[in-house]
């Protein structure tokens, strides 16, 4: 994977929440449904970091 540009990154970005099992681990499957959900939105990308998304890594 490669840095986006600045001018590579315009449009409306989905933001990624993540989910969560009752284990407290990272749900990977519902995670895949809500990214496979994302074109029926037209969202130009998508993104798990900064200040409106989340990402948890141990």
């Amino acid at each position: 994977m490669k840095p986006m540009k600045p001018e590579q990154i315009r449009g409306n970005w989905a933001t990624l929440l993540l989910a969560w099992n009752e284990h407290g681990a990272l749900d990977l499957p519902r995670v895949a449904v809500e990214i496979a959900r994302v074109p029926a939105f037209d969202a130009n990308g998508i993104y798990g970091f900064g200040s409106a998304g989340e990402f948890h890594v141990t």
